[in-house]
């Protein structure tokens, strides 16, 4: 007979014993692996949120996605990257996946709310602030978030929701006073029904929109040729994204100034540009007509006539020319220059010295001296002062000046701003900028901060040079050359003089006869110490001594009480 072991009421017990330690062990170890997925999801998500705050989206969400691969946290991993893509912008994938969150009953979460709503509203964007705020009541109750969902809804002009809201957030005594700013300015928007979103450089509203309708509202017709609107093809409104429009835009431009030149260029068209020269920042830009294709006073070229005699004379000092051996010079009759004859705008008979030259504008002058220097110098010259460079601009884009390829390079034309060479009105400007900023030329910038409804700033531009086109000391005398050109008694500028105010100008003439000469001016003032630095283009003008002058006189009488007290 064969005795089966296994059939013994021991052997049972003991057989069973073991099953139920394997079983067991096998849910310890499913535990431990269940956990330690858990701990590694949770470091994954944790390293995550560092990697989101210190603005690596990317990396981030390679971290989210992982733990939504492996499932266990899947929830908040769902969380995270619709945090995610609010971040970067994305409302429209955020949603559903908040949605996923709620769906799978999430009760936990790896990122306190606090410190994303605050990022979000600090940046300005109060949509995806309001997204997160709104899914994060479907399954947490803490009354500080009422607080960050009204300011989302004030933000946004949902007025009637912000009050609702902001009732809930008064049971947080720290918030209080946070909520009465608040509710002030809701209500200053609802009694005025404004809500403004650009403003000049002090703080002055420029443009905005009527909360019952979002209308847009211009309070100054001066600013309309540079802000453009909505739907348009130029100006700054072009280049707003729509979570600008809720925020407050602080651009360069000041009032005034603006005001000033509007009125200074009323009934001419072309561009008058204005900046400040220690800093770059655009004062004031009025382009006419106030609708055309592009923004002229960045982005058309001109032809720019004599006001490129300060680069020839800049290339004259910087080569230490002997104007001894030049002058004085007997400007009569046309010259044979470069196998053509050269003609002078008019017979200025004896020119004493270089200042004077540049005074009364001797196209003759200029072309011998720069066949003096010869056409490398001259080129290296005009590209110290911008010509053909390329500028990036973070917001509106500007164009330089350019010296168009030919055949064969005219030496007198570039000496004397004729083809080919080309310039735009801001450049212009920059210029006379450089020459008043002790030959530093700073990049140009019309957006000057963006703040959000806590009137908190997220965004500046600070002032930085652009290159240095000469030394102080030749900056120096360029200015004083450019005071001769209007108290020389024969001076181009003469006629601009203002009592009781120094200034520099340089002016210019040129385009095509057929459409009438454009009357182009670059200038600086007060001298010695210059506040301003502004460009006038006025096309089919005519001579620059007569329109160019008039409009500079216009524009300096009215910003003489403002010049000096400019931050």
């Amino acid at each position: 007979m064969t005795l089966d072991y296994k059939a013994l009421p021991k052997y049972r017990q003991r057989s069973l014993r073991l099953k139920r330690r394997r079983v067991l062990q096998l849910i310890i170890l499913a535990g431990l692996l269940y956990l330690g997925f858990d701990q590694w999801n949770g470091y994954q998500l944790r390293r995550g949120r560092e990697l989101l705050f210190k603005g690596e989206l990317s990396a981030a969400e390679k971290r989210f996605r992982h733990v939504e691969r492996l499932r266990i946290r899947r929830k908040e991993a769902y969380e995270a990257l619709g945090i995610s893509r609010l971040m970067e912008g994305d409302y429209r994938t955020a949603e559903p996946l908040f949605n996923s969150a709620i769906t799978r009953r999430i009760k936990r979460s790896v990122f306190d709310f606090q410190p994303v709503l605050i990022s979000l509203l600090d940046k300005g964007d109060y949509e995806a602030a309001k997204i997160y705020g709104e899914y994060l009541k479907l399954y947490r109750s803490e009354p500080e978030l009422n607080y960050y969902l009204g300011v989302a809804y004030n933000g946004l002009n949902q007025l009637d929701r912000a009050e609702e809201v902001f009732q809930l957030a008064t049971r947080v005594p720290y918030l209080r006073a946070k909520i009465d700013e608040q509710i002030t300015l809701l209500r200053q928007k609802w009694d005025t029904d404004r809500s403004y979103y650009l403003y000049d450089q002090r703080g002055e509203p420029i443009a905005g929109l009527r909360v019952s309708d979002g209308l847009c509202i211009r309070p100054y017709e001066a600013f309309s040729s540079i802000l453009g609107s909505p739907s348009s093809d130029f100006g700054v409104e072009r280049y707003l994204n729509s979570q600008d429009r809720w925020n407050k835009i602080y651009l360069t431009l000041d009032r005034e100034i603006q005001e000033a030149s509007y009125e200074a260029f009323k009934g001419y068209t072309g561009s008058l540009v204005v900046v400040k020269p220690s800093t770059g920042e655009v004062l004031a830009v009025v382009n006419s007509p106030s609708s055309p294709p592009e923004n002229i006073a960045f982005e058309r070229y001109y032809e720019p006539g004599s006001i490129i005699k300060v680069v020839t004379l800049a290339a004259c000092l910087e080569e230490k020319f002997d104007f001894d051996s030049f002058f004085p010079f007997n400007c009569q009759e046309p010259l044979l220059l470069e196998g053509r004859l050269v003609y002078d705008w008019m017979a200025h008979g004896e020119v004493k010295d270089i200042e004077e030259a540049l005074a009364v504008s001797c196209n003759l002058t200029f072309a011998q001296l720069s066949l003096k220097l010869g056409g490398e110098t001259i080129v290296k010259e005009l590209r110290r002062f911008g010509f053909d460079m390329r500028v990036d601009s973070s917001f509106m884009p500007i164009n330089f000046g350019e010296i168009l390829k030919e055949e064969r390079l005219s030496v007198v034309n570039l000496s004397i701003g004729l083809h080919p060479l080309r310039i735009t009105p801001i450049h212009a400007a920059l210029i006379a900028a450089a020459i008043a900023n002790e030959g530093i030329c700073m990049r140009p910038f019309l957006l000057k901060a963006k703040r959000n409804i806590e009137d908190r700033v997220f965004w500046e531009q600070k002032p930085k040079p652009l290159f240095r086109a000469m030394s102080r000391e030749l900056a120096e005398k360029l200015c004083w050359a450019m005071v001769g050109v209007v108290e020389n008694p024969r001076g181009t500028g003469r006629r601009a003089q203002i009592e009781g105010l120094t200034f520099g100008l340089k002016t210019g003439t040129a385009g095509e006869k057929s459409k009438g000469l454009n009357a182009i001016l670059i200038g600086l003032a007060p001298i010695p110490q210059p506040q301003i630095a502004f460009a006038i283009f006025a096309e089919g003008e005519g001579r620059a001594e007569l329109a160019g002058a008039a409009i500079t006189r216009r524009l300096l009488e009215l910003v003489k009480d403002r010049l000096g007290k400019i931050p």
